[in-house]
């Protein structure tokens, strides 16, 4: 979340503690700071239905895959979603009409745009953790999506020109594998199923499962990396291509 932003309350609050303030639902509040040093709360317990289907995905190897270059981001993590905080980690935030301010529990609020989330069910219940987790999900899938595009746009499509080194491109299907294949495959298969699943999350299991076979992609890239990260550490040519390529882009 960022700092200064509007936000409101989808849930009334009633102080607790002494620095906390009262809110009724609709109240329209300032975020003024995310950091609550005395806040100890634990991270959300997923729904158990959806723990059996993520257990039994991590067994998977091609579902533990992890790309041995991770390029520096641009773009914004997912990860300050109110979804992804600790369900009972407080924020500071100030009446937007009025001068009170305090601390309340971030799991109360939404952006006034976020259709997400609705007024009827109660923070920590089974559907509230199921939409929580869901868009977790799409959220990182989103940005694994946006690390892989910027792999092939900013280190794969330009290997593959003639203006390359000759060992670069000699040994392209070495460095990169099957990469662009798994970057298509995020983009325009997985994010779509479950996304398609959003609103039935039972069912985001099953995509997955459903498409167990297309995972095979990602068991290839894991087998051939360690041959393509020997290779960076062997030959300095190839090594000095792409350190150069990487500080031009910082």
């Amino acid at each position: 979340q960022v700092l200064g932003e509007i936000l409101v309350a989808w849930q009334s609050y009633t102080a607790i503690l002494p620095d906390e303030l009262d809110l009724a639902v609709g109240d329209a509040v300032e975020l003024l700071n995310t950091e609550d040093s005395s806040s100890s709360a634990k991270r959300i317990k997923l729904d158990p239905e959806l723990d059996k289907v993520s257990g039994e995905l991590l067994d998977n190897s091609a579902a533990r895959h992890k790309l041995s270059v991770k390029p520096k981001r641009n773009h914004l993590s997912s990860r300050h979603s109110p979804t992804r905080l600790n369900i009972n980690q407080r924020w500071l935030v100030k009446q937007v009409k009025g001068d009170k301010q305090g601390w309340v529990p971030c799991r109360i609020l939404q952006t006034a745009d976020d259709p997400t989330f609705n007024t009827t069910g109660l923070p920590g219940d089974a559907e509230f953790r199921r939409l929580a987790v869901v868009k977790e999900l799409i959220e990182t899938e989103q940005e694994f999506v946006r690390d892989l595009d910027h792999v092939v746009e900013r280190y794969l499509i330009p290997s593959e020109s003639g203006k390359v080194p000759k060992i670069v491109k000699d040994n392209f299907d070495v460095i990169f594998g099957n990469l662009k294949e798994i970057a298509e495959f995020h983009r325009t298969v997985l994010i779509e199923g479950v996304k398609y699943q959003a609103k039935n999350p039972v069912m985001i299991g099953k995509t997955f499962l459903r498409l167990e076979r297309d995972f095979d992609k990602h068991v290839r890239y894991c087998s051939d990396e360690p041959v393509a990260q020997e290779l960076l550490d062997t030959c300095d040519e190839i090594f000095d291509y792409f350190a150069v390529s990487t500080y031009n882009e910082q």
